[in-house]
């Protein structure tokens, strides 16, 4: 058996200190630790990946010019246009997304067709 000082769980050693470094970056945590309530988390229940209000209000705050269907499109695009069934090729999907960003066709407060790309990263904190 195992000492109880050398055992390792992903609670203590993996999920606490990442989030700490996040929180280190400016990042905003929400640690359920015990409290465990999907709606604590901006989530129905906890099979929910992405925190969907969360994501609309971000949208909204680093693209100020995107509509309300446009950010819907857009949050289709994130959250339900994976191109197969395997683990592997929608995390890069995912991530090409995320690096590559998205876009819309249309800037509504400008007129311009084919604006530039829609960040789904802000260079800020928080």
């Amino acid at each position: 058996m195992t000492p109880r000082s050398l055992r390792l769980d992903e609670r203590n050693h993996v999920e606490k200190p990442f989030l700490d470094q996040l929180a280190g970056f400016g990042w905003e945590i929400i640690d359920l630790d015990n409290r465990q309530l999907a709606a604590d988390s901006h989530r129905e229940n906890f099979t929910e990946v992405v925190m969907l209000p969360v994501l609309r209000e971000r949208l909204r705050v680093i693209n100020p010019w995107l509509e309300n269907d446009q950010i819907e499109e857009v949050v289709k695009r994130l959250t339900a246009g994976f191109p197969g069934t395997g683990l592997l090729e929608n995390h890069r999907h995912a991530l090409n997304l995320l690096l590559e960003n998205t876009s819309v066709s249309r800037n509504r407060q400008t007129g311009e067709n084919s604006p530039p790309s829609i960040s789904l990263i802000s260079r800020e904190a928080g």
